[in-house]
């Protein structure tokens, strides 16, 4: 009873003071389902451009056919340049090099083995009839599966550029594996190479193992590539050559997202984008032997993601 009378005496004597605390715990309640709500915004929104990433990604990555590691260098870049005179060759292998920050990729101090070759001709068809007359390795070995299915998927390629990747296996940490000469094949039939991996301790047998590129090569057609510039040109080649993707996005979804529209009919960036960026980022950036193709794409997409909060952020 007493309890009951100080209050009514309290609300009676400080009305101000009780109507103060009922306005700020309303206050209090009303900020938190604000940021609540900003979370949710927020949040939604993330998911969204996650999800566009993401449908870009596949757009214009290359599916493996089976469950091996996705393909990545792990040896620093030793570039040759054909078909450029002096400048332009020098301009293009300058901004190649600062792409290859983006891909934590070193450049080969050394004299060296070039493991990404990129060409200009003017008849991309007889240029890759001499490669296979006079430089037969750029093409993986003769008789491998590898070198069958590159050879027939460029003869039906079309548009402005090709390019196709020699790969090897490897272990975990990227360090190329040793072959095993211990099997003898018949003569007219291949059969699959053997290597020894210390490492592969699991039941499943891609489950050590990474994809090493070798070499990878980039050819560009003079007559198609238009009014582009070697800025461009270089970004175009940059992803070509260090990215299992396609040259051109599906044509039924025109976008400049992506300097892989370059020589779309829609024309492309002036050179990489947040998205090419990110993807560079995002390949390169997991465990070489866990880059499976979903596992890569999601991280992709994270890291696209991720990037355009840091440049809202510093807009503010």
């Amino acid at each position: 009873m007493m309890l009951k009378y100080l209050s009514i005496l309290t609300m009676i004597c400080f009305p101000a003071a009780s109507f103060a605390f009922q306005s700020s715990e309303s206050q209090f309640e009303e900020a938190q389902t604000a940021r609540e709500d900003d979370e949710i915004v927020v949040t939604g929104r993330r998911v969204e451009i996650e999800k566009a990433a993401r449908q870009l990604a596949e757009k214009v990555a290359l599916k493996p056919r089976s469950r091996k590691a996705m393909p990545r260098f792990s040896d620093p870049i030793c570039l040759a340049i054909i078909g450029l005179d002096k400048q332009q060759s020098d301009a293009f292998r300058k901004r190649m090099y600062q792409n290859l920050s983006y891909a934590r990729l070193n450049v080969s101090k050394k004299k060296c083995v070039p493991n990404m070759v990129v060409g200009f001709s003017n008849d991309i068809s007889e240029e890759l009839d001499r490669l296979v007359k006079e430089q037969p390795w750029l093409l993986g070995r003769k008789q491998s599966s590898e070198r069958r299915t590159t050879l027939r998927r460029l003869a039906d390629a079309e548009g402005a550029s090709r390019a196709w990747r020699v790969t090897v296996p490897g272990d975990r940490f990227g360090n190329k594996l040793k072959r095993t000469d211990i099997v003898k094949g018949l003569p007219g039939v291949e059969l699959p190479e053997i290597y020894d991996n210390p490492e592969s301790t699991s039941g499943r047998i891609d489950a050590a193992t990474s994809e090493i590129v070798a070499v990878s090569v980039v050819l560009l057609d003079w007559d198609d590539i238009g009014q582009a510039t070697i800025g461009q040109l270089a970004d175009f080649v940059t992803m070509r050559a260090l990215l299992p993707v396609t040259g051109t996005p599906d044509d039924e979804v025109p976008t400049t997202d992506t300097i892989l529209s370059l020589f779309s009919d829609y024309g492309g960036p002036e050179g990489l984008t947040e998205f090419d960026r990110a993807f560079l980022s995002g390949y390169y950036r997991q465990n070489m032997w866990t880059a499976r193709y979903g596992a890569t794409l999601s991280l992709v997409a994270d890291q696209y993601a991720d990037a355009v909060e840091d440049a809202e952020k510093a807009a503010e």
